[in-house]
């Protein structure tokens, strides 16, 4: 009888989430033959980690829990993604705050660009890009390659 643990840690203030994707887990889980039982385990009150436990009577539960994720896109691409992402960002705050903090020693520098930058690509300009190339991240053709109304019986 094979037992599958998945783990996850909440983020702090999340909890109600966290509980709530525990039990769609475990309803989800119901609805494969051969499950004996699902649960979940916090080692403690204070704990931000959870422990879901699925029992199943033959292997189908861990082959079904290990397709679960669809793989994410080739590093390469995403590669792709951050230096389209962070090439124009960094040469527009190159542009515009080096003036002001060219002359300062080079780690400030270089520490007070990173700190700028890093949310800056992360919030606003990674999404973005990663929004714009979704087609070809997921190797589809791109949008202005398609014929209007092509696979459309």
């Amino acid at each position: 009888m094979p037992t599958v643990t998945v783990t996850r840690r909440a983020l702090p203030g999340r909890h109600a989430e966290m509980a709530a994707w525990v039990q769609a887990g475990q309803r989800l889980a119901s609805g494969v033959s051969g499950l004996l039982g699902a649960g979940h385990v916090r080692p403690g009150p204070h704990s931000q980690d959870r422990h879901m436990l699925y029992r199943s009577a033959d292997e189908p539960l861990g082959r079904v829990v290990s397709r679960s994720l669809p793989a994410g896109p080739p590093r390469r691409k995403q590669a792709v993604v951050i230096f389209l992402s962070f090439l124009p960002t960094n040469l527009a705050a190159q542009a515009l705050l080096l003036p002001l903090i060219g002359g300062w020693p080079l780690v400030p520098r270089v520490l007070t660009l990173t700190a700028v930058l890093i949310p800056i690509v992360t919030y606003l300009v990674l999404p973005f890009v990663t929004r714009r190339l979704q087609w070809w991240l997921k190797g589809r053709r791109a949008p202005w390659g398609r014929r209007p109304g092509a696979g459309r019986v």
